[in-house]
């Protein structure tokens, strides 16, 4: 809040506590409000990387890379910490309010009323939070095993790439007991 103002030349702290009291109020939804204008505006980023890569994918197919755009999930991510802190914020005003009324013998319904209304945009908020992070849990879990599975065949392909350069340094006949069936070797049936 602003201690003076200064074309009027007059201290704030002059005012009377109620009317400070209001300015406070309204100083911290200012606050409120720029900061879901700030989420707002990484929401807008988020859309926006979502249409490059459409567009991308679309026309480009050849040439389209996902890794080369921001990871929208943190994007995500962030406007809604952002929102929900704001919301928070709005709720506790709310709260505030309806409690100093009640304190001053006013039980105004329209007051309780705004409470829960506060409270079931910040329960939808987190909701949502929760929707998105369940979402992203999901898509990677679907997504491990993929990646499991291309890096055992990775693996396996170096496996069986050193195993072939191993036996190349080896003497043909030493090439050939590595070559032996399990029956074989059980067996010791010489090879050929």
């Amino acid at each position: 809040m602003n201690k003076s103002n200064g074309s009027d030349g007059f201290d704030l702290c002059d005012l009377p506590d109620e009317v400070l009291s209001q300015l406070s109020l309204l100083d911290n939804s200012q606050y409120y409000i720029r900061m879901i204008m700030g989420a707002l505006a990484i929401q807008y980023q988020f859309l926006d990387v979502q249409r490059d890569k459409l567009l991308c994918s679309t026309l480009h197919p050849e040439c389209f890379d996902e890794a080369c755009y921001p990871d929208t999930f943190k994007l995500q991510l962030l406007a809604s910490l952002i929102t929900i802190y704001a919301l928070f914020g709005f709720y506790n005003q709310s709260e505030q309010i309806a409690c100093e009324a009640a304190q001053a013998g006013n039980c105004d319904t329209k007051l309780t009323r705004d409470v829960r209304l506060s409270a079931t945009i910040l329960l939808v908020a987190l909701i949502r939070l929760f929707q998105l992070v369940q979402t992203e849990s999901e898509q990677n879990a679907q997504l491990s095993p993929q990646a499991s599975q291309a890096q055992l065949q990775s693996s396996d392909e170096d496996l069986s790439e050193s195993e072939s350069e191993e036996a190349e340094g080896l003497p043909l006949s030493e090439q050939e007991e590595d070559l032996q069936t399990p029956e074989e070797e059980e067996l010791d049936i010489p090879t050929t």
